[in-house]
């Protein structure tokens, strides 16, 4: 399997016998274990690493573009999570500017 990465990484095998580092860059094949690997895996989900079936140039080019594109989507969903996180917060949060009633607090004339 022929890759191209967008960062640095290390895997390691299942039974930890062995390790693959890829720098960040890399363009090239990798081992059989190290894309059956949940890492491996969820990377290519998100864009990190593209993989293409063959070492074309034009086949490394259209792995690179769908890599970009799926970093974007995955760029934009944690900013909307993050987006959605703050409003939930700023709405449990914030009662208007009343002042709190709090149990045994005297209320200001």
């Amino acid at each position: 399997m022929f890759i191209l990465t967008r960062q640095a990484v290390l895997f390691f095998s299942k039974d930890r016998s062995e390790k693959f580092r890829i720098p960040n860059g890399y363009v090239g094949p990798v081992p059989e274990w190290v894309a059956e690997t949940k890492q491996f895996q969820r990377m290519v989900a998100d864009g990190t690493i593209a993989v293409s079936g063959s070492a074309r140039d034009k086949a490394l080019e259209k792995a690179g573009e769908t890599a970009d594109k799926k970093a974007q989507k995955a760029k934009e969903r944690r900013k909307e999570t993050q987006k959605g996180e703050s409003a939930g917060e700023d709405a449990a949060g914030s009662d208007g500017g009343a002042p709190s009633a709090e149990p045994g607090a005297e209320a200001e004339v």
